[in-house]
């Protein structure tokens, strides 16, 4: 059940759980798609190890990995191209952090899978052609820039919609360079600011940066900035540490600060066409991140 616009391959509807709304729901798998992965690979390790009980390792082992591919279906089935984004940058620092030789596979993968989706290098029949045509049209979200010229159609909606809103903000942000409008300010001051087609203000402006950047002005946007890199640097330091500690528990606190770090990663690139500091997404993610201050012995520090 849900807006017509909501239907995919003509016959199924966009997943959304309790959502109500595709994006976020698919944002929120996305954010825990990168964790299942790490915990899904740790476990795999242990079962080829042989640290401890082999049944245990292995009904572990296949519940992550389970879990991981759940998880990976309903954010196919959501259908948001920020979400499949954000989930592939997550994985790829899962994958990347877990060795050299994963960094490497991982970046040729990547590269090669950009060329086949985006540009249309693959043979009929390579990938699904809904999936083919939901990711092709990313590129018009850089490279459209005079919203009042394009006509709106149920194909170009939700980019020209987006970019609207960031044209938007930036109006808002010329207003005030250094510390914009004011923090929740947005959906008030957008009705002096916004385009004549597009009168709703959706509550932000569908990218975290320019949001935070229209509201709080240059000293918010590099104040954002700074926390979540020291975040990064914190979580990677983490992982780092248990790596190096070697014990069963160290090696399952590097896999959930790995997982932490995909999640982070995923949500960063996400923000670049959403916002997913909504549906209490704050406290999920700030979990995660407590989660990763506990060490191997269960002590949180």
């Amino acid at each position: 059940i849900g807006p017509e616009y909501f239907v995919i391959m003509g016959r199924f509807m966009r997943a959304s759980g309790t959502f109500d709304q595709p994006n976020p729901y698919g944002g929120f798998l996305g954010l825990a798609l990168p964790v299942a992965l790490s915990l899904a690979l740790w476990a795999g390790d242990r079962l080829m190890c042989g640290d401890g009980s082999r049944l245990v390792a292995g009904l572990w082992a296949a519940f992550y990995a389970g879990a991981t591919a759940i998880i990976a279906a309903g954010l196919l089935a959501s259908w948001s191209r920020g979400a499949w984004l954000g989930a592939a940058a997550g994985v790829l620092v899962v994958l990347v952090m877990r060795s050299r030789r994963a960094a490497i596979l991982s970046a040729v993968t990547a590269l090669a899978l950009g060329v086949v989706v985006l540009f249309g290098a693959f043979t009929p029949d390579a990938l699904p052609q809904p999936v083919v045509e939901r990711v092709q049209d990313i590129p018009a979200y850089f490279g459209l820039t005079d919203v009042l010229s394009q006509p709106v159609t149920d194909e170009n909606f939700s980019v020209v919609e987006r970019i609207a809103h960031w044209v938007a903000a930036q109006r808002m942000w010329a207003q005030s360079p250094w510390f914009g409008v004011g923090p929740g300010n947005y959906a008030v001051v957008y009705p002096t600011v916004r385009l004549p087609q597009w009168e709703e203000a959706l509550g932000h402006a569908h990218n975290t940066y320019l949001n935070v950047l229209g509201e709080s002005g240059l000293v918010g946007l590099i104040a954002y900035a700074a926390l979540w890199t020291t975040t990064v640097v914190w979580v990677w330091r983490r992982a780092r540490t248990g790596t190096r500690d070697g014990t069963a528990g160290g090696r399952w606190l590097a896999a959930v600060a790995i997982g932490v770090l995909g999640l982070v990663f995923h949500l960063s690139v996400h923000n670049l066409v959403d916002n997913l500091f909504v549906r209490g997404m704050v406290v999920y993610i700030g979990l995660w991140l407590a989660l990763v201050h506990i060490d191997r012995d269960g002590v949180i520090n």
